[in-house]
């Protein structure tokens, strides 16, 4: 019933691999992407580096997850102080240049 592949649709299943399909990660990431607003994938992948305190011990990177350090970020810490009503407003102030932040 399954129909005869074409050229070039085998070509590009030669590159696929079915088998280690990483499917369970990208949907926590999506998840992650969504609920804190997060427009590009390379801000994600910098936030699972996360933060330690120490350089001398690495262990502590796998216990801090990307979510906790995207919870640290301007637009949600304004909603936390209802300075916004919600996510997508705060993140359009900050866009807007209505809220500033410096470095202190």
């Amino acid at each position: 019933m399954v129909r005869k592949l074409k050229y070039h649709e085998q070509k590009l299943l030669k590159k696929v691999d079915f088998i280690s399909w990483e499917v369970d990660q990208n949907l926590h990431e999506v998840k992650v992407l969504r609920r804190f607003h997060i427009e590009k994938r390379e801000d994600y992948t910098k936030y699972t580096v996360g933060l330690i305190p120490t350089r001398e011990n690495l262990v502590l990177t796998e216990k801090v997850s990307a979510s906790s350090f995207c919870r640290r970020r301007l637009p949600t810490i304004m909603v936390k102080l209802r300075m916004a009503q919600n996510l997508k407003t705060a993140i359009t102030f900050i866009e807007q240049g209505r809220i500033l932040h410096w470095p202190f």
